[in-house]
């Protein structure tokens, strides 16, 4: 299958309802595929708020020309023992994602973020190795080639099943 890949970020456009921010983007397709979104909203995954969270993006996918969702699913770990963000992520995303199909055909997808290069709170103990600068000193941030970190990844993607 070839894939082609492009982004374009311009005009970041902030709406009131809870701060959402549209980029206009050309998603990753594959031949034959036509249906994909051009603007997104990102939208944050907040705690209790998936009635109104719902309505929000019901209201971008019915009312504007928003035609895409990307739910924000920060899963960079934290804490040791780690905390099961992607479980509390994808915990949240499946209750928001069944009330929004109700509401709007509009599309939703995940948008895994703050993987890769990311950590938890600088001084904090965790079970992987950081990331070593060229001058010896380390940054808090997972050294990706950790084969714990890469496991960790995994399965917080699997998660999201």
């Amino acid at each position: 299958m070839s894939v082609f890949c492009e982004s374009k970020f311009k005009d970041a456009l902030i709406l009131k309802t809870s701060l959402v921010i549209l980029l206009p983007m050309v998603l990753c397709a594959h031949a034959g595929s036509v249906d994909v979104p051009k603007w997104l909203s990102v939208m944050p995954l907040h705690e209790n708020r998936s009635d109104e969270l719902a309505a929000d993006a019901a209201s971008l996918g019915n009312d504007t020309f928003v035609d895409g969702i990307a739910w924000s699913c920060p899963v960079n770990p934290e804490g040791d023992p780690v905390t099961d963000r992607a479980g509390i992520f994808a915990s949240r995303y499946r209750g928001v994602a069944s009330k929004l199909r109700k509401l709007s055909p509009v599309k939703q997808g995940i948008l895994l973020q703050s993987t890769m290069g990311h950590g938890g709170f600088p001084g904090e103990i965790t079970p992987w190795q950081l990331v070593v600068k060229s001058d010896g000193t380390s940054v808090y941030r997972m050294c990706p080639m950790d084969e714990r970190f890469l496991a960790y990844i995994s399965t917080a993607c699997r998660t999201f099943d």
